[in-house]
């Protein structure tokens, strides 16, 4: 937070040091630079609101007394970082990174399925996003992610802000259809509880779930979750759910965490049909087929086995 003396300069400093590096590329406004900085809606703050007004004013564009401006305004409040070092790719140099072949999620027993294979690539280093309301089958879809690529990886590590020992083991029982344990008796995967700073324990090369991404008191940071996990991979792929309010269009965490998704995915409760319904919101890499615009309705056996997956309009 800045400090309550010294306001400009203060100001100036946290938003260069602290602010800036983590806002590359997107688009932000005063309150995201308040919220980032911990500044609050109080009256002890309103000094430090009006400081801020003014580094953005005199970083930017809009100021003719600099000839190199930091950020460029976009309009009344929406501003965007001027990046003027240019990030070559060295594409041909290193090894081509081949595309993952992921094994989606499908129905167990009646062998219908999303079609994902043949309309999403993903590769090394991507991040998929899933976000539903509660108890609408998100973890049985990242349990089924898991499962259904165990081997692919060198680890694979299920992040849990909500189980326990006993809880997984009652959950993980109903995937009876799965070989998920070594012949030590350890399984082939891991189980950690973790609720924050992920890009410090994710696995660059392995696969990681993380279920789920939680910051009720500061969700606009959550797009740059996305961001440092796809930074920290190398070969390896995330897979990050997080909450939508029913009575919202998208997750909590806005936008900014589908900027940073190779692919994301919703997942509604249809009141008309009286089904879930898996939407697909974002594609960065379409395959053979067309994945824009489509949803899914399906079903779920014991919160484990997926049946009766198929494309509506």
């Amino acid at each position: 937070m800045i400090e309550d003396k010294g306001f400009y300069a203060r100001a100036h400093k946290a938003f260069e040091e602290k602010f800036m590096p983590a806002h590359k590329g997107v688009t932000f406004n005063r309150e995201r630079v308040y919220n980032f900085l911990g500044i609050r809606n109080t009256k002890e703050h309103i000094p430090l609101k009006e400081a801020i007004g003014q580094v953005l004013y005199k970083l930017s564009d809009k100021n003719k007394d600099i000839k190199n401006p930091t950020l460029e305004q976009i309009s009344r409040d929406s501003y965007r970082i001027i990046e003027r070092e240019l990030n070559e790719i060295r594409w041909w140099e290193g090894e081509v990174k081949p595309v993952l072949p992921i094994r989606w999620f499908y129905g167990v027993d009646d062998a219908t399925e999303f079609g994902f294979e043949d309309s999403i690539v993903i590769y090394p280093g991507d991040v998929i996003g899933l976000a539903g309301e509660g108890n609408k089958g998100k973890t049985t879809l990242a349990l089924n992610f898991l499962l259904n690529n165990l081997g692919a990886f060198p680890q694979s590590i299920y992040f849990t802000s909500e189980f326990n020992e006993a809880k997984f083991k009652d959950r993980i029982k109903n995937f009876d259809w799965v070989n998920y344990m070594n012949g030590d008796g350890t399984p082939l995967f891991r189980l950690a509880k973790h609720t924050e700073n992920f890009q410090d324990v994710i696995v660059p090369e392995g696969l990681n779930i993380i279920d789920w991404v939680d910051m009720p008191d500061e969700p606009w940071k959550i797009g740059q979750i996305f961001k440092k996990a796809s930074d920290k991979l190398t070969t390896g792929l995330a897979f990050i759910c997080m909450q939508r309010r029913s009575y919202k269009k998208f997750a909590v965490g806005g936008e900014s965490a589908m900027d940073y998704a190779s692919a994301f995915f919703s997942i509604i409760y249809d009141t008309d049909i009286s089904s879930n319904i898996l939407k697909i919101e974002k594609v960065k890499t379409p395959g053979k087929v067309s994945p824009h615009y489509r949803k899914f309705k399906f079903a779920i056996q014991n919160g484990a086995k997926l049946f009766a997956i198929e494309e509506i309009k």
